[in-house]
């Protein structure tokens, strides 16, 4: 477990044991998906004693999280895990939660392998223009920008790319960017070389991993 909490959270949250209530860490365990607290979390849908953790939280500065589920389907026997950050605002760009959860998968790829060495399992091999989909998707592209880069409609990117989350058995996108780039099939240098570059404004959130 890594983490830059408030001391006094984590005393609480370790002394209390509220693990074994987190709302978080409940819903990360049955959706695969990444989420917003509070969007996933509904309030009615909480014990009083969540809510009270939630609030809580919220006085630690602990509000309006973004989780990002963690399990490798490709590497069998790991754990679940997820990954929390805080943003500054309510306002994320989704560039940043791509870069987030491309991050948060690759650092438990990581911590996994020596568990269940990767290598031993059979990779499957994508074709070349779900590579170059694979790519693009991987410099924070959606599917009409790729389509215009590719030359290809919205529709046919779009299912090249669910195609191939399906035979890399992945649930997301960044999940597949991160197993084609740790067997070699895309590479780093694809993942930075942008067909078009914006500059960074003052506007852009900052988070921190939590």
């Amino acid at each position: 477990m890594m983490h830059n909490y408030p001391r006094g959270w984590l005393r609480t949250y370790s002394e209390a044991k509220l693990y074994e209530i987190d709302p978080v860490l409940k819903y990360a365990e049955t959706h695969s998906l990444p989420f917003f607290w509070n969007t996933a979390l509904q309030n009615d849908a909480l014990t009083k004693r969540q809510q009270m953790m939630m609030a809580d939280a919220a006085g630690y500065g602990l509000v309006n999280g973004y989780t990002v589920p963690l399990r490798l389907s490709w590497i069998p026997g790991t754990l679940r895990a997820s990954c929390t950050v805080i943003p500054e605002s309510s306002s994320v760009d989704t560039r940043n939660c791509l870069a987030i959860e491309v991050a948060a998968t690759y650092l438990y790829f990581c911590a996994s392998r020596e568990q269940a060495p990767w290598r031993t399992q059979e990779r499957v091999q994508l074709t070349p223009r779900e590579r170059e989909c694979l790519a693009l998707v991987a410099q924070g592209k959606g599917d009409w920008t790729i389509g215009r880069v590719l030359g290809l409609g919205e529709s046919t990117v779009h299912y090249h790319i669910e195609q191939l989350k399906r035979r890399l058995r992945v649930a997301t996108r960044p999940q597949a960017v991160v197993q084609a780039l740790m067997s070699g099939q895309i590479s780093f240098a694809d993942v930075v070389r942008r067909t078009e570059r914006t500059t960074p404004t003052a506007d852009t959130p900052r988070a921190d991993l939590h």
